[in-house]
């Protein structure tokens, strides 16, 4: 029974020590944005980026709320791009980093993770990983690109 109980207690503890980095785009302005990004093929490794996307709404100081989450239509049916419509006053959350804290694009990842973008467009501007840093700034535990 003792030996139950010190494992229980072990994976609370390790558990707890679990953090998530999101990589997010802020739409602060009163129009929709169009996004569009393609992903690249990173075969058995664990990618950042997904094309599994999630919308949610802000409040008014900028914060992601987490219950209001928005359905995605995908305008784009090719498999590794993904297009859509971000609302105003909306953020997308588009990739995560599990245990492990983003410096720049080409850095070493933990858990074989991949920076798997390869292009993004925001409505008129395009980030590739090379210009990603210029516009992603670390901001209160995420990567956000803030739209104004």
């Amino acid at each position: 029974m003792k030996t139950k109980l010190s494992i229980f207690l072990l994976v609370i503890v390790f558990a707890g020590c679990s953090w998530q980095q999101y990589f997010l785009i802020a739409n602060h302005t009163n129009k929709e944005i169009t996004i569009t990004y393609t992903l690249a093929d990173i075969g058995r490794s664990f990618p950042i980026f997904t094309e599994r996307a999630e919308i949610f709404k802000m409040n008014k100081s900028g914060n992601i709320i987490w219950d209001n989450r928005t359905e995605i239509n995908d305008l784009d049916t090719s498999l590794n791009t993904v297009k859509l419509i971000l609302p105003p006053n909306s953020i997308l959350n588009f990739g995560h980093l599990s245990n492990d804290h983003y410096e720049k694009y080409n850095q070493y990842f933990i858990n074989d993770r991949k920076f798997n973008l390869e292009k993004l467009t925001v409505n008129s501007t395009e980030i590739r990983p090379e210009t990603f840093d210029m516009y992603f700034k670390k901001d209160d535990g995420a990567i956000v690109y803030r739209i104004k």
